[in-house]
């Protein structure tokens, strides 16, 4: 029971979160699709009232005149059938573009806070991977539950109960199609999941090996070395490797929708001989008879996609969604705002620190350092000098030990406060699009041009 009130409660963040970006946008989405659904469902009632009207007038017992009412009815609701989904499409496009916006800015900043340590850990890097594919889904899929409640299932309430109005057996054809394709949806859930637990890590490598064929950062080394071929060849392996993935999964489930469209068809043929029998006992009448066997076809349809294009989206993107709420669920670094300390002295105290690959990177290593003391720390390349830079920045935290700033363990300081008063310069400096103030500029969100114009020359790098 407890995991269903987690589940359910976390699912209801999610849609808290997706109806945020825009409430009035959202519920005018789903309640124009609401009327599109009742409207559909509608128009068998008044195609029948039409064909009554016509054995009527066969038999003079009313007049020609009085045929346009039903159909004005019938035009009338069409008419609004169509409007409706012209708006409710149009709507539904404008809102999974803002979703998309904002979902993805959320990432990127979640991605901001977290730990430095964490992009050492591939299972991290794949779940950051899975994540943005699972933000995409995760409108795809609140839109797919809210059509499902606000028109597809009124449409079959109504549609079910206009079948049992007729004859009470006649809705058992509804289960009749519902069944196979319900069945076929779970075991393509579970296949789904698979194919996304295998592929990411693949994916993740093409993606790299694209950037190192085609990026500007790569360009220079893949070329000038003549490893470009090598790349291509190592690229198109990796992705024939992910498209084996997917057809495997994708045979799999030709199989079983293969099946399943042979037990839709029986369920339509049975359909089919339900209304015969019912208009030759008559339990029905040929109006009624006229009008469900015209609207059959279109139930047949909205049950299919219902079920097997709809829920189909569902069993898809309910798992990555997941992946997407995995990667919510990772801590973050907090950032306080708090004065900015003068340091007077640095004690390291026997710090160890490995890599989430079982690296070794320090050990047992203590040193002291006064506030205006050199120190040259001198190691061949992978001796942790660049992890020990890191050590005093927390963007990684040691596994032993401790780091004290004026007597006070670093860890009791806010990341911002800590990195405010600490400037590390690596050795691979990147500089991002844009003027050479703006990056400097970048450093401190409140700097002023005059600020960065000090900074420069305090660096000796104004006159350049």
């Amino acid at each position: 029971m407890k995991k269903i009130l987690q589940k359910s409660t976390r699912w209801l963040d999610l849609f808290s979160c997706v109806i945020k970006i825009s409430p009035g946008l959202f519920f005018a989405e789903y309640l124009v699709s609401g009327i599109y659904g009742i409207s559909l469902a509608f128009t068998p009632l008044c195609m029948e009232r039409i064909f009554e009207a016509i054995a009527k007038l066969a038999r003079q017992e009313i007049l020609p005149i009085q045929m346009l009412s039903p159909i004005l009815i019938l035009l009338g609701v069409n008419i609004i059938s169509e409007i409706s989904a012209g708006i409710s499409d149009y709507l539904g496009e404008t809102y999974s573009d803002l979703a998309g916006q904002k979902l993805y800015s959320e990432i990127n900043k979640k991605i901001g806070t977290l730990p430095a340590i964490d992009f050492e850990n591939t299972d991290t890097l794949n779940l950051i991977n899975k994540s943005y594919e699972g933000a995409y889904y995760v409108r795809g899929m609140v839109h797919t539950v809210m059509d499902l409640l606000t028109m597809y299932i009124p449409y079959i309430v109504i549609y079910a109960w206009y079948l049992y109005h007729c004859r009470p057996i006649l809705p058992v054809a509804l289960i009749m199609i519902f069944a196979p394709i319900a069945i076929s949806q779970i075991v393509k859930k579970r296949s789904y999941a698979q194919l996304e637990d295998d592929s990411a890590p693949v994916r993740r490598m093409r993606e790299h090996l694209a950037e190192c064929i085609a990026s500007k950062e790569y360009i220079v080394e893949s070329r000038g070395l003549g490893a470009q071929p090598f790349l291509f060849q190592k690229y198109w392996a990796v992705q024939d490797d992910l498209n084996r993935h997917v057809m495997r999964i994708q045979k799999k489930n030709c199989k079983i929708d293969t099946v399943c469209i042979l037990l839709n068809a029986l369920g339509f043929l049975g359909v089919i001989f339900l209304l015969v029998e019912s208009v030759s006992k008559q339990y029905i009448e040929l109006g009624s008879f006229v009008a469900v066997f015209a609207s059959v076809r279109t139930v047949y349809q909205q049950v299919d996609e219902v079920i097997n294009i709809r829920a189909g989206e569902l069993s898809s993107a309910v798992v990555k969604v997941n992946n997407y709420l995995r990667f919510c669920k990772l801590s973050g670094e907090e950032y306080r705002n708090e004065p900015i300390p003068t340091i007077q002295h640095i004690s390291v105290n026997n710090i160890s620190f490995q890599y989430p690959n079982g690296k070794d990177a320090l050990r047992n290593i203590s040193f002291d350092a006064d506030r205006g003391d050199l120190i040259a720390i001198v190691g061949e390349n992978g001796s942790g000098k660049t992890t020990l830079c890191s050590l005093l920045s927390r963007f990684y935290e040691p596994q032993q030990g401790q780091i004290l700033l004026d007597g006070r363990d670093i860890r009791e300081l806010s990341l911002s406060c800590l990195r405010n008063a600490i400037g590390v310069v690596q050795q691979d400096v990147y500089l991002f699009s844009g003027s050479v103030i703006e990056n400097i500029l970048y450093g401190k969100k409140d700097a002023s041009r005059q600020d960065a114009i000090e900074a420069a020359k305090k660096a000796g790098a104004h006159e350049f």
